[in-house]
């Protein structure tokens, strides 16, 4: 469930300070990290309520203002729980990254989270201003992919034991 109407205004420092301290933003030039942060809409969501889903198509990436997330994917004996995710850490990245656009886990809220969501018109046309903002957050999409497929394979291990 998506609560907007008693949504605070983050302010653009705040925005600022979340975006530089991500890996796929951090080498971008303060004025271009301005634009960046301020292409970013604000959201909020209520304890339980699942954010993203696995398999569905992904429209926007997420940011977390504030408040912890479950992530968790199938595998092959029932949900796997990936991690947890909180203030300044982003979701939601690889589908819009990727040709299929779909979801590769399911996002719930723990708390009530805030979040900071940047939408696949708004990331194309920053990557296509800012070619630097796609091979960044590309990197960093690796790099998240590949503690979450380990994720799974250890549960997949686990099970078999």
């Amino acid at each position: 469930m998506t609560n907007t109407g008693n949504i605070q205004q983050v302010s653009a420092d705040r925005r600022i300070a979340l975006l530089s301290g991500l890996p796929s933003f951090e080498t971008l030039e303060s004025g271009v990290l301005g634009q960046v942060a301020l292409a970013f809409k604000e959201a909020c969501f209520l304890s339980g309520s699942a954010i993203v889903e696995e398999s569905q198509i992904g429209d926007k990436m997420y940011l977390i203002e504030s408040g912890t997330v479950r992530v968790s994917a199938r595998g092959a004996t029932g949900e796997v729980l990936l991690g947890e995710m909180g203030e300044g850490e982003i979701f939601g990245e690889i589908a819009l990254l990727s040709d299929t656009k779909r979801r590769r886990a399911t996002v719930t809220a723990i708390d009530e989270v805030r979040v900071l969501t940047l939408d696949v018109s708004d990331f194309e046309r920053l990557a296509s201003e800012f070619p630097e903002v796609r091979v960044d957050l590309a990197a960093a999409a690796d790099a998240l992919m590949y503690a979450r497929l380990h994720a799974l394979m250890l549960a997949k291990q686990n099970a078999s034991h």
